[in-house]
């Protein structure tokens, strides 16, 4: 009993220090956001794009941002964001999109997210109180991504094998079926 007790009030005064040692993930005097987008990996974003406060109800934001996808005819998507100023930034409105090609990796789309995140949120922060720590950086010629040659010469394999099997005593059941498809995207 007792050291059931004393685990208790253990654990309680720990989860208490570290709330307390956790008020610094909140930057003083930065603008909150949220981020309505159900394909973004907002872990990353969050990791990616420090400076700002990320808040779970869109009404205490100062910057609302709902992303949307739509299928592009080459089979990629094209994303767009639009940013609500709200609060602070009240009436401030921008779109920002990019596409994304069918045979790109999670990886690439999730930092063309930050990117296009950042980019809107430089005409945000550049009138906030943490305007003084934004730091803006060009690419230089040679980091200036040039078209490398595609050794799959822009052809995409798609495979699937799915199956079904059904059975009882007398009667047995089994369907398989797979589709192989093959699909240039220039």
């Amino acid at each position: 009993m007792f050291f059931r007790l004393l685990s208790t009030i253990l654990f309680l005064i720990s989860n208490f220090l570290f709330a307390q040692s956790n008020q610094h993930l909140i930057k003083e005097n930065a603008p909150s956001i949220f981020i309505n987008c159900l394909f973004c990996d907002l872990n990353f974003i969050k990791e990616q794009i420090p400076i700002v406060n990320y808040v779970n109800d869109r009404n205490d934001a100062d910057i609302n941002i709902l992303f949307t996808s739509e299928r592009t005819g080459a089979g990629g998507y094209e994303r767009t964001a639009i940013f609500f100023g709200q609060n602070l930034f009240n009436g401030k409105n921008d779109t920002l999109k990019f596409s994304s090609l069918p045979n790109e990796s999670e990886n690439i789309t999730r930092d063309k997210t930050v990117e296009l995140l950042e980019l809107g949120l430089v005409n945000y922060l550049s009138k906030s109180l943490v305007a003084d720590e934004i730091q803006i950086l060009f690419k230089t010629q040679e980091q200036v991504k040039t078209n490398e040659k595609d050794p799959w010469d822009f052809w995409v394999f798609r495979t699937a094998l799915n199956g079904y099997l059904n059975g009882e005593k007398s009667y047995n059941y089994l369907n398989l079926y797979g589709t192989i498809s093959a699909s240039r995207v220039t």
